[in-house]
């Protein structure tokens, strides 16, 4: 079924390609997975409008939020085959491509948002865009902040102690599992959207996620703690088909990257007053917050801080000593 409804996507957007008459301007597609209105959806309006005015209309870039044009796996396939030219997701497109990367999932790996992005900016951050580019045709051009990941309890959690034997709801995600493992949680993979009905009926009693999601999917009401553990910090990558940029002239290539940098600044501002405002509404709802220095977050840190020989043995050679070189101080 699935396979059938990406079918019909990749058909409808190829004749619509096909259609368009000769000189016209190039009408491209870019599709993400988050909802209207959010911080990803307003950055890529807001470069669709950057865009549409520099090139004087020889480029349009037409926006589809909330999986419109289908899941992150379906919208990586399009993009590979030219059916769509870009895409707005998570690291999902940039680990398949190059799993060797899949370290930038181990909790506390980055200290805080800036630190993520920083690490893009390393040679080995450009090393790891690059060989996306090379394995898959996507070029990665941008990318902006996402909040940090918690988690939430149904009883108080103040030190890694307080959370041994708690069963916690992880995405299905190897280096999620073994990390939280290591925490000392029963990890249990379930999927999102049978999340709320876990928590409400006892199957998990405890899940991780950003302010976002724990508040937009209402998992406040049916958990009671808020614990800021802070484990994860990661982005929202800006990807391209490769073939679509070449294509491009250097003026509308410098455009088009210069217009993608004030649409990822304008992002990151709207994630970070976003992330205050969902923080106060998550606690006006009725959640208590346990935060520093009654939760010991570095007993967190501790018990994650040996990474598995195994994974290590997999992960892109001095990877973990590139993240650590551009720790802010």
């Amino acid at each position: 079924m699935k396979r059938t409804r990406l079918a019909l996507v990749i058909v409808s957007l190829l004749v619509c390609m096909l259609t368009l008459p000769v000189g016209a301007a190039q009408v491209w597609k870019l599709g993400h997975i988050m909802p209207d209105g959010s911080p990803v959806d307003k950055a890529a309006y807001k470069l669709a409008e950057l865009v549409n005015e520099r090139t004087n209309g020889r480029i349009k870039i037409e926006v589809f939020p909330a999986s419109q044009l289908g899941s992150q796996v379906d919208m990586y396939e399009l993009l590979r085959m030219g059916a769509m030219q870009m895409m707005w997701a998570g690291d999902y497109v940039a680990i398949r491509a190059v799993p060797e990367f899949e370290g930038v999932h181990w909790p506390y790996m980055f200290k805080n948002e800036q630190h993520a992005s920083d690490f893009m900016e390393t040679p080995l951050g450009q090393t790891w865009r690059e060989e996306t580019r090379k394995r898959t045709g996507i070029r990665t051009i941008g990318w902006v902040i996402r909040s940090a990941r918690h988690l939430t309890t149904n009883k108080p959690v103040r030190s890694v102690a307080d959370v041994k034997g708690m069963k916690l709801r992880s995405a299905e995600n190897p280096i999620y599992i073994q990390g939280f493992g290591a925490m000392g949680f029963v990890v249990t993979p379930i999927s999102f959207n049978e999340l709320f009905t876990a928590l409400q009926q006892g199957v998990v009693e405890a899940q991780e996620n950003p302010f976002d999601m724990i508040y937009g999917h209402g998992l406040y009401e049916v958990q009671k703690y808020l614990v800021l553990t802070g484990h994860q910090y990661s982005l929202y990558q800006l990807h391209i088909n490769d073939k679509v940029f070449q294509s491009l002239s250097p003026e509308d290539q410098e455009i088009l990257m210069q217009s993608v940098a004030e649409a990822c600044e304008y992002g990151n501002q709207l994630t970070k007053e976003t992330e205050d405002e969902l923080f106060e509404n998550l606690k006006a709802a009725g959640m208590t917050v346990i935060g520093p220095p009654e939760l010991d977050v570095e007993s967190f840190r501790k018990a994650t801080a040996t990474i598995p020989q195994s994974l290590l043995d997999k992960w892109w050679p001095g990877f973990v000593e590139a993240v650590r070189a551009c720790e802010p101080q």
